[in-house]
Parts: structure tokens; C-alpha cells; sequence
């Protein structure tokens, strides 16, 4: 009688030798794939929060100061921030917006913040530009404000699955999957915008989502596949958004020969049984199923 043992991993931040990590490898199945689960750039979180260091330092540091700039002329000061007040009050702004507030420069998140809060108050800082004279001299333009928004945009998937992995108690491999696999589909987007800072913004933040998504994604896709909720289809759902046309089935090819190769014990048919649809993407994922069944 075949057992089938299922196990999870745990990633830890830890430096252990190369003979260690050799040995380790020699006991884990899928021909050592799940090694790199371990070893793909330390963990997800940290490589999430390099992808959102990198680009507020490097692609976006002239317009973040800015930004920063303008925040500390206003809430510096008293006679400032009563103006500013008073016409975020005749703009009749809805009082859910939340206020200005400078960030913690060492934690790109509170960054990320301060830039939503900031944009959503752009009008006041337009209206602040036309009635201060000293504001005009270091008030961002529109092109900035629109810079701005575009940074978010971006920043915004980031943000949001660190925020996950931070309050998921224990994240498993599924979760990383989906959210890796979302992530890689936004940033792939980007690439061909005809707008210099949006194609930069999204190549230098994929060419780092890439390493991570190298090493693991066959290794992640594997966990959502055993997953009686997802199976197969979503995998082909998920590198169809990521990969070209040319690209998608050498990539299926590769994870299917993994998995046949590597759990020869289980029923085949499990893998190509229907499945429900997924929470991320569901209308896309549906319409992507209905597409398939119809061909």
C-alpha cells in the first residue's frame, strides 16, 4: 500500500552552510525543488520589502522628497497647517480621507502611506500652491502629482501581500502562490507602457519579483495543486497572466513533467478534475474556464 506524506516547511532567515543545505536536499522530494522554497531571496516578505525599497530610493527618490518636503512645510508649522486645514475644509473634502503625515524613512510601508495620504489631498496642496507664495516655490506640479499616483498604483500589490503574510498567522505555500502569481501579472503589464516612469517603475520591480518567482514558482504551484480547491487549472489560468503566448506552454510543459515525475503514487486524474474557482481573480478565472470548456 503507497502512503503519500504531507509535510510542510517552514523558511527561516537563518545562514546555514552550503553542506547543510546539500544534505538537507538529499531528503526532500520533487527533486530538491522544495530547497528552493528555503533559499529564494531569504523569503517573499523580505523580497517585497527590497522590491518597495529600491524603487522609493532609486526610481521615485526626487518625487517622494517632494512630497516629503511639502508634508513637513505644512504640518511644521502652526500658521501652515491652519491654512491648509482651512482649505481642505472649503474643498469640502469627505472627512474619511485621512491627513498628511511625514513617514519613518527606515519602513517603506509608513512611505507608501504618506503617499496615498498625500495624493488623496492633492487639491488641498494645489489650492495651498495659488495662496502661499513661499509653498509655490517647492509645491509639486501636476505631472508629480501624477508620478505619484503611478507609484502607488504600483506599490499598492506589494503593500497589500506583505500585509497578508504579516497578519496570516501561519502563511502557507498557496498563499505566496496567489499572491506571487498576481503581483507578476501586474508588473508584466507595465513593461510595455509607452510612459518612461511607469516601464521603468514596473521593469525594476520585476526583474526582482523574477529571481524569487524562478526559483520557487514551480515549487509554490505544486502546493496550490494539491490543494483540492485549485488543482491544474489554475495553474494554466495563472501563467497564461504571466507568461507570453510563446512562453506559457514550455512553462506548463516543465511544471506537468515536475509533477508527474514527482508523485507518481497519486491518481493523474486528480490533477485534471474540475475545480472551484479561485478567490484572486474570479471573474477572470471564470471567464478563462469557460473559454476552455467551450474549445
Amino acid at each position: 500500500m503507497t502512503k503519500l506524506f504531507i509535510f510542510h516547511i517552514t523558511p527561516v532567515m537563518h545562514i546555514m552552510s552550503e553542506g547543510a543545505f546539500e544534505s538537507l536536499n538529499l531528503h526532500l522530494p520533487f527533486n530538491g525543488q522544495l530547497l528552493n522554497y528555503i533559499l529564494a531571496g531569504n523569503c517573499l516578505a523580505h523580497i517585497l520589502s527590497s522590491i518597495a525599497k529600491e524603487v522609493l530610493l532609486e526610481n521615485a527618490h526626487d518625487i517622494v522628497k517632494k512630497i516629503r518636503d511639502s508634508i513637513k512645510y505644512v504640518t511644521t508649522s502652526v500658521p501652515h497647517e491652519e491654512k491648509f486645514l482651512v482649505l481642505k475644509k472649503q474643498l469640502q473634502v469627505p472627512s474619511e480621507i485621512r491627513n498628511i503625515f511625514l513617514d519613518d524613512q527606515t519602513q517603506w510601508n509608513t512611505t507608501y502611506q504618506m503617499l496615498v495620504a498625500a495624493s488623496e489631498l492633492k487639491q488641498v496642496f494645489s489650492c495651498l500652491d495659488t495662496y502661499d507664495s513661499e509653498f509655490n516655490k517647492q509645491a509639486p506640479s501636476m505631472e508629480d502629482w501624477k508620478q505619484v499616483e503611478t507609484l502607488c498604483a504600483h506599490l499598492k500589490p506589494i503593500f497589500d501581500t506583505a500585509y497578508i503574510l504579516a497578519t496570516t498567522t501561519n502563511p502557507t505555500a498557496n498563499i505566496f502562490f496567489h499572491e506571487v502569481s498576481r503581483i507578476q501579472g501586474d508588473m508584466s503589464g507595465g513593461i510595455t507602457n509607452e510612459d518612461p516612469f511607469v516601464s521603468n517603475l514596473a521593469r525594476t520591480m520585476l526583474e526582482k519579483m523574477n529571481r524569487y518567482w524562478k526559483n520557487c514558482s514551480l515549487t509554490l504551484a505544486t502546493a496550490v495543486v494539491m490543494d483540492p480547491r485549485y488543482k491544474m487549472r489554475y495553474i494554466e489560468f495563472s501563467f497564461t497572466r504571466i507568461y507570453s503566448e510563446e512562453e506559457a506552454p514550455t512553462c506548463m510543459y516543465q511544471f506537468r513533467w515536475l509533477m508527474i515525475e514527482s508523485t507518481s503514487s497519486i491518481d493523474q486524474e486528480y490533477f485534471t478534475m474540475p475545480s472551484p474557482l479561485a478567490p484572486n481573480y474570479a471573474e477572470e478565472f471564470d471567464a478563462y474556464i469557460m473559454k476552455n470548456l467551450m474549445t
